[in-house]
């Protein structure tokens, strides 16, 4: 099994020619009979919307296709488990999901018993898990119109009392609001430049902890990137005139 991650990312990328048949088209044809005989595959990984624009143009006859869905509850209630080692974090944590899971899935219809439906999503899962880690204040308020923001401010509000940044969640989202809509992926100098001129941020220490953020991912040296590609698009919406 060969996987390929981002299937989508490769083709709508701005500097990329790829095309979606034609790639498709090379995959299929590096698979030999030899390779069929033995069910050798090629898994490609794309975003459904993404998918559904390109796949009138594509021939599907060798293709089979699988929809990924959200965690149910069972799979929640054992992501956690793994997770976390404190029962009451676990909780907290499931709970907190359920708030949020609530809003995400409003009105989607769902089949079978309670716990088959869906009730999480594992990057928001993971956020979860590390908002409530060792965090006695964890809490998201279920009754605003986006629990989700909800949650991010709780972790910006945990990141800088956890790290001593002294940073209100508000500046804090205004830097991500900014910084993401500006870059794929950033230096540590380009950080110190929109932590000075939208924190008010100087200290060489203060930078240097605020690298450790849980909205960031260190890519290699010297260089970071959102954790999630769903917390860039996130942070840019954000900065979108809305109506």
């Amino acid at each position: 099994m060969v996987v390929f991650d981002g299937f989508d990312e490769l083709c709508l990328n701005q500097s990329s020619s790829f095309r979606p048949k034609d790639v498709i088209g090379e995959l299929i044809q590096l698979l030999t009979p030899e390779d069929e005989d033995g069910h050798a595959r090629i898994l490609l990984t794309a975003r459904e919307t993404y998918w559904s624009s390109v796949k009138d143009e594509i021939d599907l006859s060798r293709i089979e296709l699988f929809k990924l869905n959200g965690f149910d509850n069972d799979q929640r209630k054992r992501y956690f488990a793994n997770r976390l080692e404190n029962p009451a974090e676990r909780d907290t944590a499931f709970r907190i999901s359920s708030q949020i899971s609530g809003g995400i899935y409003e009105g989607f219809k769902s089949d079978g018993p309670n716990e088959e439906r869906f009730s999480g999503i594992p990057f928001i899962l993971d956020l979860i898990a590390r908002y409530v880690h060792e965090n006695s204040d964890a809490e998201v308020n279920p009754y605003v119109s986006d629990p989700f923001e909800d949650l991010l401010t709780g972790i910006c509000r945990r990141e800088s009392r956890r790290q001593s940044l002294d940073l209100e969640p508000q500046l804090q989202f205004m830097l991500f609001e900014e910084l993401f809509r500006e870059y794929e992926t950033f230096s540590i100098d380009e950080l110190k430049v929109y932590l000075g001129v939208i924190c008010g941020v100087s200290d060489s220490g203060v930078i240097s902890r605020f690298t450790n953020h849980v909205f960031l991912n260190r890519v290699d040296a010297g260089r970071f990137a959102p954790r999630y590609d769903v917390l860039k698009v996130y942070f840019v919406a954000r900065f979108l005139p809305v109506g």
